[in-house]
């Protein structure tokens, strides 16, 4: 009778550690996907601030070539 009980209780206490185990690897899968996602999104966010960036500088570059453009035909007509 004795041994009966301890192995009911073992057999209880074997289902309750399943129990955890599946709940512990359905966090570490939520976990891991989370963090996938996050990784993601920096990935494609950090490379549209790089291409903005890149539009940033090639913007500069005409308004700075406008720029001199226009000092040029500045010193053209004031020369005529």
């Amino acid at each position: 009778m004795m041994m009966w009980m301890i192995i009911k209780q073992l057999e209880k206490m074997i289902s309750k550690l399943e129990a955890e185990l599946e709940r512990e690897r359905l966090e570490r899968h939520w976990s891991e996907s989370e963090r996938d996602r996050v990784k993601s999104f920096w990935e494609v966010t950090k490379r549209d601030l790089e291409d903005k960036k890149a539009e940033l500088r090639n913007l500069e570059n005409t308004v700075e070539g406008g720029e001199e453009r226009h000092q040029l035909e500045i010193k053209v007509r004031s020369a005529a």
